[in-house]
């Protein structure tokens, strides 16, 4: 994704728990903000990671339906164990571009504190798990 969308930012993690694991891709633009929706590079990119995933569950019946494998581009069978795939239009929390949406947030009044000073945004900010490099680095770019 980082190679065809370069004017993207990528992030991907993944966890193993008993009996499976899970992944997560975030995706948004350069300057943090979120993709829109019905634009071409969220249609692919969402798709694309979708079809790693290995079934889904279903609540109904309380279990876990195994999917078919997928198939590359030229064919080869694709066999996918992820059991829990999310894909995020944003930045995951901590990063910077997540502290800039923060940050424009609290200072607009977004939050149910109100409007807040730049100094008591930091606080806040602080307060939600953003290191002090981080914000330091979404001040610089707002």
């Amino acid at each position: 994704m980082k190679a065809k969308y370069p004017h993207l930012l990528v992030w991907g993690n993944s966890e193993t728990f008993a009996n499976g694991n899970s992944a997560s891709v975030y995706v948004c633009n350069a300057d943090g903000s979120d993709l829109d929706m019905d634009s071409k590079e969220w249609n692919e990119i969402n798709s694309f990671v979708r079809q790693m995933c290995g079934g889904r569950y279903d609540g109904w019946s309380e279990s876990y339906e195994y999917g078919e494998p997928g198939k590359s581009d030229n064919g080869t069978k694709l066999d996918f164990g992820t059991k829990y795939l999310h894909v995020e239009n944003k930045a995951p929390h901590g990063s910077w571009p997540s502290a800039i949406k923060t940050i424009k947030g609290l200072l607009a009044g977004e939050y149910v504190f109100g409007v807040l000073s730049l100094d008591k945004a930091i606080e806040k900010a602080k307060g939600y798990g953003y290191s002090e490099p981080t914000i330091k680095k979404a001040l610089e770019l707002i």
